[in-house]
């Protein structure tokens, strides 16, 4: 899907593609909320809300930082996505007068995302086609400190950001590769919206948000939108360069800070009147993009097993918000995090997650970290992915790795050896490694900012995606399976038209390559063991020329000499 968002006064008569999305400007500059009926073709009725938009505009200044400026008067507008050919009417609730039609056409438009109805293991769009998301996170922008004055090295107390800039760069980036999934946090400073009061928002924000979403709209990346990531409440921190976790909140009924003992959740969770204040806060987001095609799916929470409150309060808000957010966005999956997979104590804790019956798929989170207290995650970055998918993954249900890279130990940073990674050795691994284990998707890296923008590992996304290319995921009933050899490792997916390889040399990760500084070691006379009619092989470097069809002989697959590792398509004997 790649397409923009169709924009249109009341008075105009449009048409919109099937599942495209349109936005159209109302006559109506109050505040209250205004909502919407529309009528489809075949005379079914429903409601949607409007919502109050500020247009703004950027500038940038003279160091490329980037400034946030209103641009005209307030005014109303609803957006809506068609499922049916044919002609719509619609008209505002509050004030029938105000009314119009627009009509929609027939497209090549797959729909929506959600779990395959024939493979729940996996998911698939509205129109049956597969669909496997592959792609890193993106959920923040980092912000510089700026001079306190002349004096070299001297910080104030204000920052800046490059700002859409950025993001023009990495969605750019990942379209060239055909990435078709991200991640965003909503409640990240440079993409919230909201006030310390909440149900308030700076509705000039809201540009930034509907900026980077529409360039994802037009170049084919779904996302995934996180709605929150605090732990506790305090005073909103003053250093911007590092993301937070503390959120400040203000009580307006007696316009004093919401200050509850250590900061601690229990109550916010569990007060109807916080619940209550807190689906305040986020309707506008919805009145923007529930039902949206290009929202892969809503995320309620970063980490949210790490809240200042016990897990049963965590999961119950979890069912409570899932419930309500699929009543507003219906078409669009629901999720939740929890924090990284590191140590023992937490399984039973992300296995309730994971299969959380308000959810509509599992996820977890987890790093080669050398300060975790399980042994897995010291080291090998493809095995410490794919047991993370075997002991998360859920009967009847996808999973995803929905964060992944390599840290400083506990988490106090990027991986010290991210510089010394220039072909992505273990970006490969946390990628590739969890859709051999069974995963619904790729592994979703963190470090798009530190590590695969810099080393410019944009392309080492695209052999999973070229082989993936006409595989229709949901009916092969894949098993998966693993080879351990000497030289190499070796994870597979079996199905029934195709079986898909990920085989990397043993001796190509990140310990021995860049702590050790030991040099690549080829693999030489590989022989696997598979029949095929058709072998086709893509290499995760270019430089090693292994892309191409392969013949068998004698049920064996031989290859020429490589250091790094490929991803392998056979198609089954007939």
């Amino acid at each position: 899907m790649a397409m923009k968002l169709i924009r249109s006064n009341w008075t105009e008569k449009i048409s919109c593609p099937k599942y495209g999305r349109m936005e159209i400007t109302l006559p109506i500059k109050n505040e209250e909320n205004t909502s919407i009926e529309i009528t489809g073709p075949d005379g079914l009725k429903e409601t949607i809300p409007s919502y109050l938009d500020q247009p703004a505009e950027f500038r940038m200044d003279q160091h490329g930082y980037e400034a946030l400026e209103t641009a005209g008067e307030p005014c109303r507008r609803f957006r809506y996505t068609p499922e049916r050919p044919g002609s719509y009417r619609w008209q505002a609730v509050d004030c029938p007068e105000i009314s119009g039609s627009f009509f929609c056409t027939e497209s090549e438009e797959p729909g929506y995302v959600q779990v395959s109805q024939k493979d729940p293991r996996y998911f698939a769009c509205t129109s049956g086609a597969s669909y496997v998301p592959i792609g890193p996170n993106a959920c923040i922008l980092r912000y510089d400190a700026l001079p306190r004055g002349e004096e070299h090295f001297a910080t104030g107390d204000q920052y800046a950001t490059l700002g859409i800039s950025l993001y023009r760069r990495w969605f750019a980036q990942m379209r060239d590769a055909g990435v078709n999934y991200t991640r965003l946090w909503l409640s990240s400073v440079y993409l919230n919206t909201r006030t310390r009061y909440p149900g308030r928002h700076d509705l000039a924000k809201f540009h930034r948000l509907d900026t980077v979403m529409e360039l994802a709209r037009e170049y084919g990346i779904r996302v995934k939108l996180c709605l929150e990531h605090f732990r506790c409440f305090g005073p909103s921190p003053d250093d911007l360069t590092k993301p937070s976790f503390v959120k400040e909140l203000w009580d307006e009924r007696t316009h004093q800070p919401y200050q509850p003992e250590q900061g601690r959740m229990e109550e916010w969770l569990t007060s109807p009147y916080w619940n209550q204040k807190w689906q305040e806060d986020i309707e506008p987001y919805l009145a923007r993009y529930a039902n949206d095609p290009i929202v892969f799916a809503w995320e309620l929470w970063n980490e949210m097993d790490c809240v200042a409150a016990p897990y049963e309060q965590a999961l119950d808000f979890t069912s409570r918000m899932a419930q309500w957010l699929r009543s507003r966005s219906p078409r669009n999956m629901i999720c939740n995090s929890t924090g990284s997979f590191d140590w023992e104590g937490k399984i039973k804790a992300l296995r309730q997650m994971a299969s959380h019956p308000a959810l509509d798929f599992g996820q977890f989170h987890r790093y080669v970290d050398q300060g975790a207290k399980m042994e897995i995650c010291h080291a090998d970055a493809l095995e410490l992915a794919a047991d993370g998918v075997r002991q998360m993954s859920v009967e009847g249900r996808p999973v995803i790795l929905n964060e992944t890279g390599a840290v400083n130990d506990c988490h106090t940073g990027p991986f010290r050896f991210y510089p010394m990674d220039h072909a992505g050795t273990i970006l490969n691994d946390v990628t590739y490694a969890p859709f051999f284990a069974g995963a619904a998707g790729s592994g979703h890296s963190w470090h798009w900012e530190y590590y695969v923008d810099p080393q410019e590992l944009w392309q080492n996304y695209q052999p999973l995606i070229q082989l993936l290319q006409g595989i229709q995921v949901d009916e092969e009933a894949f098993e998966t399976f693993e080879m351990s050899m000497e030289s190499v490792r070796l994870l597979g997916l079996r199905g029934r038209k195709h079986t898909l390889l990920y085989v990397r040399s043993a001796a190509d990760r990140w310990d021995r390559l860049f702590r050790d500084q030991q040099p690549a070691v080829p693999v030489e006379n590989l022989h696997l063991p598979f029949s095929s009619q058709r072998t086709q092989i893509i290499g995760l470097r270019e430089d090693e020329h292994l892309n191409g069809c392969y013949e068998l002989s004698a049920d064996q697959l031989q290859l020429p000499a490589f250091s790094h590792g490929f991803v392998a398509r056979l198609e089954a004997k007939a």
